[in-house]
């Protein structure tokens, strides 16, 4: 286990707490990391494993974990996560491409060091072509990650605009069955997840050995094209069916564009979309200690009826497979429907969503302007009237003086023509 300044033995737990004669045992995960960790470390991430164990429990409950390393650097990689995986337990996941590739070649690696294996290699090595689904490949291809991928990249079925998760499902799709053929059990996240039809998201493309693979296969006219924006709706849309149907619950281990992706999801579906607040029901971050963020960016991204947001500063590669190992025990294993082959009616339910929100808007602006020119030409009117009504009253104003006027005179030329003596 690496270096970390938050593992050491609990002051609280005397040195023979696994002994005998001790009645605390460390046999459960909880009784491990409470032997281990410090207090300040345990209890946190012994809450936050109660926390999202109470939400994945709960019917209805999304659960999708982003994880951003360094994963790759440690022997372990994301293997952490296929037991998840395999009892149904997340449904979702956004890594960094750069874990992704190298979980996939280190854990071919370890299988294919066994006797067995090494003798099916050998075998490979000696045929020109081997079979793997619909597409064959040269023997030597096979027994390297690197040259089975980047092969894979050039094939037909990748010929295509494809989203990472999409991406990673045909890769996971010819890794996993390339672990049938050699009967590998201890498969590779991207394996695990094709299996049980997880969407397993990346970060950008350019930031891994994959996404180099498909940028160099471009130049020489290969028509494979990742499409970031088709991550961020197909996210989005996950997230929208998971708040009509129950929650959503995520678990943030490390940060990065993995994180970003879980958060921008939520945003999206508010502003631009306009389909209205979609927060996360609950929220679990791991990262290393002083690098916690989370906290401040929660803005419409946390649903503000309960509180969402469980905290742990812990090395996130250290805090998988202990998190991994909660949620194992505290969580029977449940089947869900896989998200994979749903992704492209999860974009059209977002896509009506934000076209039925674009044309409310539309009309409610067309009312609005209707009422707003409705007032203008009623103040019109009115303004007119009260014109009209003073050029009446000016003018009648002036008749009634010209009218007493004219009969002032009249009544002086009376006078004057009157016969003398009339007056008596």
């Amino acid at each position: 286990m690496p270096d970390d300044p938050s593992i050491s033995p609990s002051p609280s737990t005397p040195p023979d707490a696994a002994g005998a004669g001790n009645d605390r045992r460390l046999d459960t995960v909880p009784a491990f990391i409470q032997g281990s960790f410090e207090r300040s470390v345990s209890t946190p991430l012994l809450d936050a494993g109660r926390f999202l164990a109470e939400r994945v429990s709960t019917p209805g409950t999304t659960f999708a974990i982003s994880v951003a390393g360094p994963f790759a650097e440690h022997e372990t990689g994301l293997s952490s996560l296929c037991p998840l995986l395999e009892a149904g337990l997340v449904d979702w996941v956004v890594a960094r491409g750069e874990d992704l590739y190298q979980d996939a070649d280190r854990s071919f690696r370890r299988a294919t060091a066994e006797p067995r294996i090494s003798e099916v290699l050998a075998d490979w090595l000696r045929q020109s072509r081997v079979r793997v689904l619909d597409q064959s490949f040269p023997g030597t291809t096979l027994v390297s990650t690197a040259l089975f991928i980047e092969r894979l990249i050039l094939s037909p079925p990748f010929q295509k605009i494809l989203s990472t998760a999409e991406l990673n499902a045909l890769l996971g799709k010819y890794l996993a069955e390339r672990d049938r053929l050699l009967d590998i059990s201890d498969v590779s996240a991207l394996a695990a997840a094709h299996r049980r039809g997880v969407p397993v998201f990346a970060d950008s493309p350019g930031g891994s050995d994959i996404g180099r693979l498909v940028s160099a296969a471009a130049l020489t006219g290969n028509r494979l094209i990742v499409d970031l924006n088709k991550d961020l709706n197909q996210a989005a849309g996950i997230v929208f069916a998971a708040r009509r149907s129950g929650q959503s619950a995520i678990c943030c281990l490390g940060g990065g564009a993995p994180r970003d992706l879980l958060l921008q999801a939520s945003k999206h579906l508010d502003d631009p979309l306009g389909l209205g607040p979609h927060p996360h029901g609950a929220i679990v971050e791991v990262a290393s200690p002083g690098r916690l963020r989370m906290r401040h960016r929660l803005r419409g991204v946390a649903d503000p009826h309960f509180p969402a947001l469980r905290e742990v500063e812990l090395a996130p590669a250290i805090a998988l497979p202990l998190l991994a190992a909660l949620l194992l025990e505290q969580v029977p294993a449940r089947e869900h429907a896989p998200l994979l082959p749903e992704l492209d009616l999860l974009v059209e339910q977002i896509r009506d969503g934000h076209l039925r929100a674009n044309l409310e808007r539309q009309q409610q602006q067309i009312q609005e302007r209707m009422r707003a020119t409705g007032a203008q030409l009623q103040a019109r009117v009115q303004e007119q009237q009260s014109r009209i009504q003073s050029r009446l009253g000016a003018t009648q104003a002036t008749i009634h003086a010209e009218v007493s006027r004219v009969q002032q005179q009249v009544q002086r030329l009376l006078q004057q023509v009157r016969p003398p003596g009339s007056d008596s």
